[in-house]
């Protein structure tokens, strides 16, 4: 439930939920996938946001891996990119197509 809550503040606020100590979340949603490249992802990593790299193993099972986003995997039909702020939390990216699909954020939890 909290999770889906995540998604609706950022998805209609652009905001960030006020539990999850995090970096700033930048409007990016349905952008289009080369302004994503240009503008989104550089937007994410001015805010805080750290790409999470692919393992060798993942990159070595791709065919096309670009070294300039080291976080994107991409499959026939999406491509998933995954970022961690400094709390640890991550923000994920799917692109369908041309267009951004989802956007979901997972909080770490603190102890």
């Amino acid at each position: 439930m909290k999770k889906l809550l995540l998604i609706s503040a950022l998805l209609f606020s652009g905001g960030v939920w006020a539990e999850c100590s995090t970096a700033k979340i930048p409007k990016i949603k349905g952008m289009d996938s080369i302004t994503y490249d240009d503008k989104g992802r550089s937007s994410l990593l001015e805010n805080g946001w750290k790409p999470i790299p692919l393992s060798k193993q993942e990159q070595e099972d791709m065919t096309f891996f670009n070294k300039k986003t080291p976080e994107k995997y991409c499959s026939a039909t999406m491509c998933i990119s995954t970022f961690q702020d400094n709390n640890k939390n991550e923000l994920t990216v799917t692109q369908v197509g041309d267009f951004i699909s989802d956007i979901e954020i997972e909080c770490s939890i603190k102890q």
